[in-house]
């Protein structure tokens, strides 16, 4: 916020859809794991592709497993990164 970046912060799924139908983001960072959702990063990106939202999406996960960076990006994320 220091350099002029503006968060938001949602923290359930339903929350951030909500918010993302009301205002447009320049990028969207998503913890993979919201409870109940283990894959939370996953549901919250596929609904987002589903309806043609194209906003640039990171997945923050603790893995950096090539096989989980590979899904990412096969579901239409923009990368993820364990750091």
């Amino acid at each position: 916020e220091a350099l002029g970046i503006r968060f938001v912060l949602a923290e359930s799924t339903e929350e951030a859809l909500d918010k993302l139908s009301r205002q447009k983001f320049d990028v969207i960072i998503s913890d993979m794991r919201r409870p109940p959702d283990p894959q939370a990063g996953y549901t919250l990106l596929d609904k987002l592709r589903a309806s043609g939202d194209r906003t640039p999406f990171i997945i923050s996960t603790s893995s950096r497993d090539p096989e989980h960076v590979a899904e990412a990006y096969r579901r239409g994320a923009m990368g993820s990164t364990n750091n």
